[in-house]
């Protein structure tokens, strides 16, 4: 999931402002993790357990203000198949999305990007293409895309395999994701 900061507006006595978004784990009073911001901006967050987390705006010293916190889920996960394409948008600054595919054993598997359109601010948007074994949290390998492309992969075990697309920076729009 993401947490974007938009509209910032925090000073302290007449210099910038700055403030932490707390995380906490459910019923917990501590502090699990946070993400600091002195402007605008995102922070992405992976929950290790499910359940009610609280989080909290905790702005450091005398700073005060306002701004826009918006929070998004990743895109919903959806299965690959074979020549079917998958049109993917990401709409908020460090929303990733997943897939899953079928993977067998040293048998090469092709994925194919087009109606790429990523931006960053206003440039050039890019994104890693990350590929998961079945049941692994670590990147096996991933491909790099500024534009329409193919990349493959040939897996060392079969199974269900992961793939996350995670566009760099600020990326932001859709392009189409095509197995096969």
């Amino acid at each position: 999931m993401t947490f974007q900061v938009t509209n910032f507006n925090f000073s302290d006595n007449g210099s910038g402002g700055d403030l932490y978004l707390n995380f906490y784990e459910p019923g917990s009073s501590a502090v699990y993790t946070n993400c600091y911001f002195n402007d605008n901006g995102y922070c992405d967050f992976t929950p290790p357990l499910t359940g009610t987390w609280s989080v909290v705006l905790d702005a450091n010293g005398g700073s005060t203000g306002n701004l826009t916190l918006t929070f998004a889920n990743d895109v919903a996960t959806k299965a690959l198949t074979t020549g079917t394409p998958v049109a993917t948008t990401i709409r908020f600054q460090g929303q990733n999305a997943n897939y899953t595919f079928p993977a067998k054993v040293n048998t090469g598997i092709t994925f194919h990007i087009s109606k790429f359109n990523l931006n960053d601010n206003g440039s050039s948007g890019d994104a890693y293409l990350n590929f998961y074994e079945p049941g692994s949290s670590a990147v096996y390998t991933d491909c790099y895309f500024n534009s329409n492309g193919s990349c493959t992969i040939k897996p060392p075990v079969g199974g269900t395999w992961k793939a996350t697309l995670d566009p760099n920076g600020s990326s932001v729009g859709s392009l189409t994701l095509t197995m096969g």
